[in-house]
């Protein structure tokens, strides 16, 4: 209900009997109280409309005071009102921005590719993590970006849009921002494709954006900023480097920079950790996605010259890969603990888009898994009479996927949108109920259990799941 300062009754009841020309601030204080009724867009132009009135009456009487004193109680009430119409009117158009995301994912028609993934691209500039499918025929690329796993079925529509039929290699990856870049981490070599998606988002959707690639390896990372500035040749921190501190004028500088020697730690620390990263990558270590997204933190934050909490991400990176905390170069002593630094709620926000990203991942390549197993299982039994009644067996394998649902990302994005601290420590603790479900659900399953030993295909599902959920576990702890 808007401020009784801006009703056409509180006017009447001080202006009785005083004469003044008011019908234009009466008919902006009636629109006040439509436009409350019509919403934010519609109320922000009534007060304005309102301070447009108020002015001119002003002027008209200009040696009245107390119409003057009036008039700014009126002002502070409009500017009250005004702020939490800007504030609704922001909401409301995040809340439009995801709905569009959401309608454009469950559409499926050829705009799905264009007009229709506009507010997906939004999403990603703004940090929201996203599933991405990229399709290359031979010059050409046509680019998916969804919130949700990214079905098989939906290539055909890349297809139509590139208008091949044949020779289409898919790419599938997340989509996360790393620095202010909108960064690619895809399940191939990132070599060349920098340039490519960017190219085809602006002709897919007329958004102009900065492009990173992480592939497989660590080092192997493509960029394309457009006319921003020159692409980058790669990621120091992949490759084990940071650029060293620039040195002081030869009049000033003194025998031992502190943050050259910082430099010089972090650099040794991280170059030590890379072999591992490799092994992780070709081992698929159930976290090698987190396990790079940290390093490529890490090495952003130490060209920032914030080695502290550069550090503070290759000791996170240390944990995941299990090395022993006595074979780490120590940080500089001058430099003050990441973890007393750094504000818990802050680094819970991170944990939250982290653990999102890792279980998106996870349950990804369970579905892989799945679909490999069945394939596998109904080849095996081509032509057998049987083969109706135990393709419907087959469908058991779906409850594996329905146990394991998308609740865990869905509260995990709920927790990453909450501005409310306490909010978010409410959905934090839900998003721990949930894994524990999901924990109960594959310490238990016998069907789940029995995947890895099937016959068919070489699996190592159970397995996999074991280990993420672990980690899950202390990264939501």
């Amino acid at each position: 209900m808007a401020d009784k300062q801006l009703t056409d009754a509180a006017w009447k009841s001080f202006a009785k009997g005083k004469g003044y020309k008011d019908t234009a601030l009466l008919k902006a204080l009636d629109g006040v109280g439509k436009g409350e009724k019509a919403g934010p867009g519609a109320l922000l132009e009534a007060l304005a409309a309102l301070d447009k009135a108020a002015d001119d009456l002003r002027k008209a009487h200009k040696g009245d005071k107390e119409l003057g004193n009036y008039l700014d109680e009126v002002g502070k009430a409009a500017e009250r009102e005004r702020k939490g119409a800007e504030k609704d009117r922001k909401a409301a158009e995040a809340e439009a921005e995801v709905a569009a995301a959401q309608g454009a994912e469950d559409d499926e028609g050829p705009a799905v590719l264009t007009t229709k993934m506009v507010p997906l691209v939004r999403l990603a500039k703004k940090g929201d993590p996203l599933h991405t499918l990229i399709a290359v025929a031979g010059k050409l690329t046509a680019v998916m970006l969804s919130r949700k796993t990214i079905s098989v079925a939906r290539r055909k529509l890349l297809n139509e849009l590139l208008g091949v039929s044949g020779g289409v290699k898919y790419i599938d990856g997340n989509v996360v921002l790393e620095a202010n870049v909108v960064t690619f981490v895809v399940q191939a070599q990132a070599a060349g494709l920098g340039k490519r998606i960017r190219q085809a988002l602006l002709e897919q959707t007329g958004e102009r954006l900065k492009v990173r690639v992480r592939g497989l390896d660590p080092n192997d990372i493509d960029e394309d900023i457009g006319d921003d500035a020159a692409a980058a040749p790669g990621d120091a921190a992949a490759q084990g480097t940071v650029p060293e501190a620039p040195p002081l004028p030869p009049q000033s500088q003194p025998p031992a920079p502190p943050l050259r020697d910082e430099a010089a730690g972090f650099n040794s620390r991280l170059k030590a950790l890379v072999p591992r990263v490799q092994q992780a990558v070709a081992g698929q270590h159930p976290q090698v996605q987190d396990i790079r997204l940290k390093v490529s933190e890490a090495g952003a934050l130490a060209r920032k010259s914030d080695f502290a909490r550069a550090q503070a991400l290759l000791e996170e990176v240390e944990a995941l890969l299990g090395v022993p905390p006595a074979g780490a170069p120590a940080a500089t002593p001058a430099a003050p603990p990441a973890p007393a630094a750094a504000p818990v709620n802050p680094q819970r926000f991170v944990n939250h888009a982290r653990a999102r990203l890792a279980w998106a991942g996870s349950r990804q390549r369970v579905a892989a898994d799945l679909q490999k197993l069945e394939a596998a299982i109904l080849a095996h039994y081509q032509g057998d009479e049987d083969l109706p009644e135990l393709a419907q067996s087959v469908r058991q394998l779906d409850r594996i996927l329905a146990e394991l649902d998308e609740s865990l990302a869905d509260k995990l994005d709920e927790a990453l949108n909450a501005s409310d601290v306490t909010v978010r420590a409410q959905l934090h603790e839900q998003a721990r109920e949930i894994l524990a479900r999901y924990g109960r659900f594959v310490d238990t399953d016998s069907l789940l259990a029995a995947l890895d030993a099937n016959p068919f295909v070489p699996l190592t599902t159970h397995k996999t799941l074991m280990a993420a959920l672990q980690v899950l576990d202390k990264s939501l702890a």
